[in-house]
């Protein structure tokens, strides 16, 4: 764990502080829907009119394997009008319900037909969690803690925390060292929690031990069998050609807070980098690069690498 704050700081973020994991949301979103289609509570082919009700048909064809791929047409981020908006770090944080989140996507107009191309979406994973919920009959919060949290030993992950535990919440920092601060402790979070704008495919408070847990949990196969193992496995890691071994690199960030959590299959290296200053992003500064590559180089000298476990 590396310090990587510039300027002057009160107190040192470290890997106990919460941080926020941006997009890496939405790989356990991702992780949550396999889990749920080999349990039968899912289908990657099912269409979303399965689930919800007053679609208009084009939107009503999306299936749940193209909310998880990103090809189902639908834009990255929507007004209250169903129409496409550039993201600002407010939008996460204006109230939108379930419901409304529905409502909206009912109104919106497909980039292109559902499976004819591939476009990043926000808005998909939303839906995908909103889906996830009425599938299930449960929260998404408890789909992550029951499937995820628990079988991987992490105690720290998740958008509110009600153990009563004290924890420390790492303070995210606006250009010049203003303080823009953290959604628990200055209760940006609304009276029903997070926003479904944000839900499920961003936002998720984490520690940097908790991401290195979930990455090693992927690797000691806790979420899934053997077969739907070999599967999402199949479809998540690239080949290195460098390492000659494959390995997955997810990264998210809100502006403010940066994330990059990176494994490699058969080395089982687990390397996760969060800085919470906006004006100091680890993945376009080049920090998470040399981080892995200084982990490599351990590595290679080392017979074996401690485990957060």
């Amino acid at each position: 764990v590396t310090d990587l704050r510039l300027g002057p700081v009160d107190t040192p973020m470290t890997a106990d502080h919460l941080v926020m994991m941006g997009s890496i949301t939405k790989e356990l979103t991702q992780l949550l829907s396999y889990i749920l289609v080999e349990e039968g509570e899912l289908a990657f082919e099912a269409r979303i009119d399965t689930y919800l009700e007053g679609l208009p048909p084009r939107t009503a064809a999306i299936t749940i394997g193209q909310l998880v791929h990103h090809t189902s047409g639908l834009p990255d981020l929507i007004d209250e009008h169903g129409r496409p908006v550039p993201y600002t770090v407010e939008y996460d944080y204006l109230p939108v319900s379930r419901a409304q989140l529905i409502e909206r996507v009912a109104e919106a107009d497909l980039l292109f037909a559902p499976g004819s191309g591939e476009e990043y979406s926000n808005l998909g994973y939303n839906l995908l969690g909103a889906i996830l919920e009425i599938a299930t009959g449960e929260t998404y919060e408890g789909l992550l803690t029951s499937r995820i949290f628990d079988k991987a030993g992490m105690t720290d992950t998740g958008y509110w925390f009600t153990d009563g535990r004290q924890r420390r919440f790492a303070a995210g920092c606006v250009p010049g060292g203003g303080r823009w601060g953290s959604p628990v402790p200055d209760r940006m979070w609304g009276p029903e929690g997070a926003s479904w704008n944000l839900k499920a495919a961003g936002g998720l408070l984490t520690t940097v031990d908790d991401l290195a847990r979930w990455l090693g949990g992927l690797g000691n196969g806790r979420f899934l069998g053997p077969e739907m193992q070999r599967r999402y496995l199949d479809e998540r890691l690239v080949l290195s050609k460098t390492r000659g071994e494959r390995v997955m690199g997810p990264a998210g960030s809100n502006g403010i807070f940066n994330a990059v959590a990176y494994w490699t299959e058969t080395s089982d290296l687990r390397v996760v980098v969060v800085t919470s200053r906006s004006d100091h992003q680890a993945e376009r500064a080049g920090i998470a690069r040399h981080v892995i590559r200084t982990a490599f180089q351990y590595l290679e000298s080392s017979p074996s690498l401690p485990s957060p476990d």
